[in-house]
Order: C-alpha cells, then sequence, then structure tokens
C-alpha cells in the first residue's frame, strides 16, 4: 500500500460556486473565482502533508492558529507577491473571547456596582467554608464573568 501525502491550500474571500447544469447529488460542482484560485495556488505551493495560507486569511485566524510566516510569492493570477503562511498547529485561543482577552479587555467601565458585588461575593466566600460561588450573567457579561475569575484566584 502506497503512503499518499497531501497539501492543502486556504484563502478566505468570494467565489462562485454553481452545478451548472449537472445534477444536484454530484459532488463535483465547478468553482471560480480570484479567491478560488488563491487557494489552488497555496496548495500548488505547499510541501506534502501541510497546508498553506494567503495573507488575509492568516490575519483572520492567527489567533486560533499558530502560524509561520514564509514570505512573499509571485502567484498566477495575483497582480503583487502574496505574503503566504503555513499552519503549524492549534493555537492557545479556542474562543472569541479568548482572542479579545489575548488582546487586553477594556476596564470596567461603568461596572463600580457589578466590581463591588464580586468583591463582595469573594469577601464572603474566604470569611466562611464556603469552596464554591456560582456567578451568572446575562449576554455581554462575559468580561465581568472574568473579572470574577481573576479577582476570585487572587483572593
Amino acid at each position: 500500500m502506497l503512503a499518499s501525502a497531501s497539501a492543502q491550500g486556504v484563502a478566505l474571500g468570494y467565489g462562485l460556486f454553481a452545478p451548472l447544469g449537472l445534477p444536484t447529488n454530484t459532488m463535483d460542482i465547478p468553482s471560480a473565482g480570484h479567491t478560488v484560485g488563491l487557494a489552488q495556488r497555496m496548495e500548488a505551493l505547499a510541501s506534502p502533508d501541510s497546508c498553506y495560507l494567503t495573507q488575509a486569511t492568516a490575519a483572520r485566524v492567527s489567533s486560533y492558529f499558530d502560524l509561520q510566516a514564509l514570505g512573499a510569492f509571485s502567484v498566477k493570477g495575483a497582480s503583487a507577491p502574496v505574503d503566504v503562511f503555513q499552519l503549524r498547529g492549534a493555537g492557545a485561543a479556542r474562543t472569541r473571547f479568548d482572542v479579545s482577552r489575548s488582546r487586553g479587555l477594556s476596564g470596567f467601565v461603568g461596572r463600580a456596582a457589578d466590581l463591588r458585588m464580586l468583591e463582595d461575593a469573594i469577601a464572603r466566600r474566604s470569611a466562611c467554608s464556603v469552596r464554591m460561588t456560582c456567578a451568572a450573567g446575562h449576554r455581554g457579561r462575559s468580561a465581568c464573568i472574568d473579572g470574577f475569575k481573576v479577582l476570585s484566584d487572587r483572593g
């Protein structure tokens, strides 16, 4: 049995995907557009068992994946050299909130009452044998809950 190595190319953007008269149950759907061409060029550049990404793609996913810049390459169909990145593995961020936290969250502007409530809960927890404190909130309170976790870890 022969082992096969595959290369992959990824480019984010617009493309055209249409059956163009083919039966709808076919998996061979033609595609066209600049983005499709760039993905094909990335695949052609990629070494076996690797995945190459364009600059635009890397900018959108860099927080979620470990990427290595490979430099600019001239590719067919592009008017200027294209910056190419290799996907090396998973990054530290798993959620959009992880990405926001890594960039730095804004302070608790206008949240003094919320912050006092969190500090009081931590103080009450420390004053007795309670080992768990539950904090819940509606959408948009992720930073507040993250602040509670940070304060809780300190206290």
